[in-house]
């Protein structure tokens, strides 16, 4: 009586609740007899069947007899018999006006008179085809209409296919892999002559499909084909498409792990600002969600729509929507306002107490991140964590500890909650949840045996699959609770059988991790490529020989296999690389080139993209002065580094632009652009130069920078932390900044030390450009493909160039390649850096806490810390007089 007065009060508001108990009791009716057929129920509907005790003792409250039931499972049985229809085929889906369910908007009851099973009752007409879809009672049913269609599902329109997609979605297909596959194939080639209702459908039937089929590879593969096939019909229609409908484009996109092709993106953030005051609750949070997962956002005012409508509904957000809301903002690394920090944290503390031990901790991590949380709401959160700690997953609990330490809740706070759970779930831990524990306990210098004995065991047990982050976070816990949890943990066999201490074991682990990773790196950069361009083949294609009778362009390719196949074909090359290469693999180093060089024309250019993509941008304009009117251009890249974006920009400049199709096995993209329309003015690389304001040593330089530098060619927070965390440089000292970039170290020891000698050096011709105009008292700048060319001149005596040895060398060194792991810059600065220091010569190195640096040191070259802040730490080598 209570819940009916809530609705709007008196006979009325009692007669509604009725309906709405009774409409319950036969949706619950109709599973039970779902079941007894035989039927797969997900979840959801399971979760409903739990929930007829409930609905019975409420229909008890308003008064409901025994002979109403009986009435309401009498009608829910009628409503499941079988009952065949049939009709002309011909006309199925082509009544005028489209799609019956676009103009009515209803969707039809599942509920009601389901269709016939078996295929020779299958045909249907076509005022019926599509309530026959919608009153399916079966994935089975559904596809057997759509293969009993004469001509196949050929012989159906746009809708009605992306009609039966969406019921067959509904229906969670666990089998048939094939069948649904040909489904998804059909949509493919009719998705072009959708409307936008119909698109909507489709994208929610796809993201749908691919959730209930996480062991049909086929299925999720022609989902994500479906998806890139509607790519640019979509964007066509983007302007018209309402909040919901962009949401559920970004969304299943996201559930498919499939990077918005081309112009997509864009268009979809453009509509989305348009259309952002309209989202609902569940709209914010399912857009923040897909957004994070594609890593797709946008920074300055282009986000401010979306952040306003979450401020508006955020204290009308769900606990659940709220975690995911929360939970996507950090993932993206968003920027909140105090005033917006204010509201979510108000509706933090609301939630909170409502709250899933999951969706805990995804909000206290979410704040963490943030770095934005208020003593009120860290108190609360702290809270919060220790009543739910006995709920948490081995996920859960690492992370919520992870949280508190980031947040600065008390130490005795975290030390109860690894007293209740910390030994028992350490043995579940994954190698994530294992990385986010050891960084919480080595924040608050936690020395508990029992935790640290069960850390170093599951430590051992991960070893197949530890990487090198794991290892990393490990030395820095191990570093900061005094060796301890070396002291304490048993010693681990090894693979021949003998029997080693903890931390011989884990250094030895490191140096094993850190190899694999760069040796997947440099898999990636040359066999994949080169996989990707044989498969390829663009010297076997038409006209490519008789454009490139002049001469081919390889930008940034290295690769003897590309070198090789145009020499077969008597083919020119002209090399513009912008990093200096070493020579590995048995070739010659080269120089890189900030623009290619001035000369003749060439008729075809195979090039490799940049995860930058203004870069990106540079290097076509490159290109463009370079290649003759009406040339080719084949552009090599990753979904993750842009190449589907990559093609919107290269339509600037071709007529043509495609994708190259069945590249077999390989992580990469190929485009192929031809028909070059000349610019009338091409651009140069200082057009690309850009001079902002730099703060350093507490003075404001005028600084040049390009696009591709690290960090913008700006100051970065770790950068920032070395040059606090190292002395003054003595007077008069030779010093070397490694890895210089746009020149921020060199410039900033000049201003603390004016006699001192500084010399930098990179491998990128285009960051050397910016270092000589931003370090104008350099003694000198290198470009060098890294130290080891250094210390290959100071080896070689005779050499008139050989430098003399360092008094300092400084570095912030990259550990990437692109957007791949990639640790040899910092092992050959680990290993070859002191033997370039004069005696009693220093080395500084900044790295990120958990990179296993004590993994490379050896005894000629051994590091030790200098300083840290959990994030990243300072290490420093001192030669030996």
């Amino acid at each position: 009586a209570t819940m009916a007065e809530t609705v709007s009060g008196g006979e009325d508001a009692n007669a509604k609740w009725r309906r709405a108990l009774l409409k319950k009791y036969r949706a619950i009716e109709s599973l039970k007899l779902r079941v007894a057929r035989g039927d797969v129920l997900d979840a959801g509907q399971r979760s409903k069947l739990a929930a007829e005790p409930d609905v019975l003792s409420q229909l008890n409250t308003v008064g409901v007899r025994s002979q109403e039931l009986s009435a309401v499972r009498a009608a829910a049985a009628m409503a499941l018999r079988p009952a065949p229809m049939t009709v002309d085929p011909s006309m199925v889906g082509k009544r005028e006006g489209g799609d019956l369910a676009e103009r009515s908007g209803k969707r039809r009851r599942e509920d009601r008179a389901p269709m016939a099973t078996s295929r020779a009752e299958a045909s249907v007409s076509p005022h019926n085809f599509f309530s026959t879809i919608s009153n399916a009672a079966s994935a089975d049913a559904v596809l057997d209409v759509l293969e009993g269609m004469p001509g196949g599902m050929t012989s159906c329109t746009a809708a009605s296919l992306a009609h039966a997609l969406h019921v067959l979605a509904r229906k969670r297909p666990t089998r048939h892999t094939q069948r649904v596959v040909a489904v998804l194939r059909a949509c493919s080639t009719t998705v072009s002559a959708l409307a936008l209702r119909g698109l909507s459908k489709l994208y929610w039937a796809v993201s749908q499909l691919y959730r209930v089929a996480p062991e049909q590879g086929p299925v999720r593969q022609a989902a994500a084909d479906l998806l890139w096939t509607a790519g640019d019909h979509t964007t066509a229609l983007m302007p018209t498409f309402d909040a919901r409908g962009v949401v559920t484009v970004l969304h299943s996109h996201a559930t498919v792990d499939l990077r918005v092709a081309g112009g997509l993106g864009t268009a979809a953030l453009d509509r989305l600002e348009a259309v952002a005051t309209t989202l609902s609750g569940q709209d914010v949070a399912n857009c923040w969600w897909a957004l994070a997962k594609l890593k797709l956002g946008r920074e300055g005012g282009h986000m401010a729509p979306l952040r306003a409508a979450t401020s508006a509904m955020a204290p009308a957000l769900k606990p659940q929507e709220l975690s995911m809301t929360l939970w996507a903002m950090a993932t993206l690394g968003s920027q909140i306002e105090p005033d917006f920090a204010a509201v979510l944290a108000k509706s933090t503390i609301a939630a909170l107490p409502r709250s899933a031990p999951q969706g805990v901790a995804n909000i206290s991590w979410a704040w963490a991140r943030f770095e934005k949380a208020s003593p009120e709401l860290v108190a609360i959160l702290g809270e919060t964590v220790v009543k739910t700690i006995s709920e948490f997953t081995a996920q859960g609990l690492s992370a919520a500890l992870w949280s508190c330490a980031k947040l600065g809740c008390s130490k005795k706070l975290i030390l109860n909650a690894v007293k209740t759970r910390g030994v028992d779930v350490v043995s579940t831990m994954n190698q994530l949840e294992l990385t986010n524990l050891a960084w919480a306990l080595a924040t608050v210098r936690i020395k508990r045996t029992d935790v640290l004995r069960a850390i170093g065991e599951r430590s051992a047990a991960l070893r197949d699959t530890a990487d090198w982050q794991l290892v990393g976070h490990l030395q820095h816990f191990d570093r900061a609770i005094d060796r301890k949890m070396s002291k304490v943990s048993p010693d681990v066999q090894t693979e021949g059988g003998e029997k080693v201490p903890f931390r011989k074991w884990l250094r030895k682990l490191g140096r094993t991790v850190l190899r694999e990773a760069t040796s997947r790196t440099v898999d990636l950069h040359y066999t994949s490529l080169d996989r990707a361009i044989s498969a390829a083949r663009p010297w076997d294609t038409p006209d490519f020989c008789s454009r490139a009778s002049k001469a081919v362009l390889l930008v940034n390719v290295d690769s003897e296999f590309v070198e090789t196949a145009l020499e077969a074909k008597s083919l020119q090359t002209v090399v513009w690389n912008r990093a200096s290469t070493q020579g590995t693999r048995g070739r010659e180093s080269q120089r890189g080139r900030p623009w290619p060089m001035r000369g003749s024309e060439v008729g075809e250019c195979i090039a490799r993209i940049s995860h930058f993509r203004a870069a990106t941008e540079m290097m076509l304009d490159g290109i463009t002065t370079k290649l003759e009117h009406d040339g080719a251009l084949w552009l090599i890249g990753t979904a993750a580094e842009g190449i589907h974006a990559a093609r919107q920009l290269l339509s600037k400049h071709f007529k043509a632009v495609m994708y190259v199709p069945e590249l077999g096995d390989t992580t990469f993209a190929i485009l192929h652009a031809t028909g070059f329309c000349s610019p009338e003015t091409p651009r140069s690389l200082d057009s690309w130069r850009k001079t902002t304001t730099l703060q350093l040593s507490g003075q404001s330089l005028a600084w040049v920078t390009y696009p591709g530098l690290f960090a913008n060619g700006e100051l970065d927070v770790m950068t920032s932390a070395l040059l606090a965390a190292i002395p003054r440089p003595p007077n008069g000292a030779k010093v070397l900044d490694v890895c210089c970039g746009s020149g921020t170290i060199a410039a900033a020891l000049l201003l603390q030390n004016p006699t001192i000698v500084v010399e930098l050096l990179d491998n990128d011709a285009v960051a050397v450009k910016a270092a000589k105009r931003n370090v104008e008292d350099a003694a000198a700048i290198h470009l060098l493909s890294g130290i080891q060319e250094i210390h290959a001149l100071q080896r070689n005596e005779a050499s008139e160039e050989a430098p003399v040895p360092y008094d300092w060398i400084v570095s912030n060194p990259p550990v990437h390649r692109g957007l791949d792991s990639e640790f040899s810059v910092l092992e050959e600065l680990v290993h070859l850096g002191p033997a370039c220091l004069a005696p009693g010569g220093r080395l500084y190195i900044v790295t990120q806490t958990y990179v296993p640096v004590e993994s490379l040191s050896t005894k000629s070259a051994k590091l030790v810390p200098l300083w840290t802040d959990g994030r990243f730490t300072v290490w420093s080598h001192t030669r030996e007089l």
